[in-house]
């Protein structure tokens, strides 16, 4: 069993922008740009009331002229002021932050998330025929309830997140015929395939072992 990743993750959230905008309407563009206009004129607005109100406060402490001996007492007020200010700030400009919120895109578009993920299918050597099942659980938890798709790369079995839509890469587990075991376990309400090579295992939709025995361990070498 081997473990292997997708090194350049910058280039993953690169392509999965660049082909879902690629694939916007100029009217959902516009509401892209919107949403910037807006995110960075919240962020001015809050920062510009934080250090209004927190020079405020310093002034106001500073005023009193407090002998030196007492000066640690004005550090705490500084430093009240300081999560005053933050506070204020951010209960000011709620209502900007909502309407960033209201400009939000909605999902990704289904027809372009196989091309935001034709990087880690050619990487991963993703062929048919496959399988597409859930996880219910892993000895790797970054697995626990995606779904995985299962396929054959020469000698070795494959194990990854759905590569048919844009998902998070976890990286890709190779199996050879010779380390793995299936075992039947029941769950609740249902039964669940136990993948499992040394200490590695994954709980997967029964329906893999169909398609693991059929295209994987009966297939001859």
């Amino acid at each position: 069993m081997r473990y292997f990743k997708y090194k350049d993750t910058e280039k993953i959230t690169n392509n999965a922008y660049k082909e879902q905008y690629k694939a916007l309407t100029e009217d959902e563009k516009r509401i892209i740009r919107k949403e910037k206009a807006w995110r960075r004129f919240a962020n001015v607005v809050s920062f510009v009331l934080f250090l209004a109100f927190w020079l405020a406060g310093i002034f106001f402490t500073a005023s009193f002229g407090l002998p030196t001996g007492l000066r640690f007492i004005e550090v705490i007020f500084d430093l009240l002021f300081l999560i005053i200010s933050a506070l204020l700030a951010f209960a000011l400009t709620i209502p900007l932050w909502g309407k960033v919120e209201s400009l939000h895109l909605l999902k990704i578009k289904k027809e372009v998330q196989s091309k935001m993920n034709a990087h880690l299918r050619e990487y991963y050597e993703f062929n048919e025929p496959y399988v597409i099942t859930k996880c219910f659980g892993s000895s790797n938890e970054k697995f626990k309830d995606h779904d995985v798709c299962l396929y054959v790369v020469g000698e070795e079995l494959y194990l990854t997140v759905d590569l048919t839509h844009w998902a998070r890469d976890l990286g890709c587990y190779a199996f050879s015929k010779d380390e793995i075991t299936l075992s039947k376990i029941a769950e609740e309400n249902h039964f669940v395939l136990k993948l499992a090579a040394d200490d590695t295992e994954f709980l997967l939709g029964y329906r893999a072992k169909s398609f693991i025995e059929k295209n994987f361990t009966s297939k001859d070498s």
